[in-house]
């Protein structure tokens, strides 16, 4: 895996479950040279820093903590999906955190040739962004699912920026 700096997304107002997610390194995409491959098979390491944490509200007093079953996790450039993978199941306690690691994989994506440019083209300039997208299920309440959507710089030198905010949609 490439070295990157500590690059993360923070999730804002959304209630238990995440606080951010780390880009902590990949590998296999190109790096911006003039001549850009057809296909790209990246890898991603993602750590997602789960918390136990709720906002307080009514229901808090009776809040024991979170369970996510499971979930899948997508790694996107410009709306091109590079890699998925899974996210394991994890609890988290009231007032915990922990860290759940999860790898997003890709194998021979195709890239059109104006996209595989375009990221050349920010991989240079140090300004590529990605979409990194969690769909989580809960335990607890059948049929919750969230969407945790973030993005990421790429090539950010360390230190690293400001964290983005992140969205979390109930679906």
């Amino acid at each position: 895996m490439e070295s990157t700096s500590h690059k993360q997304a923070i999730c804002h107002d959304v209630g238990p479950g995440c606080r951010d997610i780390d880009l902590a390194g990949f590998d296999g995409l190109d790096d911006g040279g003039p001549t850009p491959p057809p296909t790209v098979s990246p890898a991603f390491n993602l750590t997602l820093l789960a918390s136990g944490d709720r906002p307080a509200s009514r229901l808090t007093a009776a809040w024991e903590g979170i369970c996510q079953e499971r979930g899948t996790v997508a790694v996107s450039y410009a709306g091109a999906v590079l890699a998925w993978g899974r996210v394991p199941g994890f609890c988290v306690g009231k007032h915990e955190d922990a860290l759940v690691r999860m790898v997003a994989v890709g194998i021979e994506v195709g890239l059109s040739d104006e996209l595989r440019h375009r990221m050349a083209s920010e991989r240079r300039s140090r300004a590529a962004e990605l979409d990194v997208d969690l769909v989580l299920e809960r335990r607890s309440m059948k049929d919750d699912k969230r969407l945790l959507s973030c993005r990421v710089k790429l090539d950010e030198p360390p230190p690293s920026s400001q964290p983005s905010p992140c969205r979390v949609i109930v679906l």
